[in-house]
């Protein structure tokens, strides 16, 4: 638990970044969509899926459940239907994936569009923060999907990536 106190104290901290964040989503979100890396649940709002029990316990219990609902599981094998979500978001998680494009395959599995926001080249406080071992160059994130936007967060940039299931870009 201290590592959560620490990491959203860090977090604090980081506000701005975190305002840029929220409107890119808020800009791009759609209704049903499933959260998969959802950490503390800081960006959901239906469905968040993690593999971190201490991430779970902690946005169950401090996000309304009438609301929102936070599960256990692997973002390598979503215990989904087909085409369960209008929406799978990746936000800043494909950097625990060396195995990018599997991830991105089975959010695309579940769902009608995959949203991916990702950090570019972040310091070494937001590596130290999750320890994400294989960041993506901004060359190797355009290539992913349709860049809807880049942004600046003062200590580093960030990514929006739309894609839709069916892998056209553009959607």
């Amino acid at each position: 638990m201290v590592k959560t106190f620490v990491t959203r104290l860090i977090r604090n901290i980081l506000q701005d970044s975190f305002i840029n964040r929220k409107k890119a989503i808020k800009k791009y979100r759609k209704d049903k969509s499933l959260d998969i890396c959802c950490g503390y649940g800081d960006y959901t709002n239906f469905i968040g899926i993690d593999n971190d029990e201490n991430c779970i316990k902690f946005a169950r219990e401090h996000h309304n459940p009438c609301f929102f609902n936070f599960l256990l599981g692997s973002a390598l094998d979503l215990s989904f239907k087909a085409k369960s979500f209008n929406q799978s978001m990746l936000i800043d998680c494909l950097h625990h994936f060396k195995d990018k494009q599997a991830v991105i395959k089975e959010a695309k599995r579940v769902s009608n569009e995959v949203l991916i926001i990702e950090d570019i080249k972040p310091n070494f406080l937001l590596r130290w923060i999750d320890k994400g071992k294989y960041f993506l160059t901004e060359k190797e994130l355009m290539e992913l999907g349709n860049v809807a936007m880049i942004y600046d967060c003062g200590f580093y940039r960030e990514m929006v990536i739309r894609e839709n299931s069916k892998g056209e870009k553009g959607c």
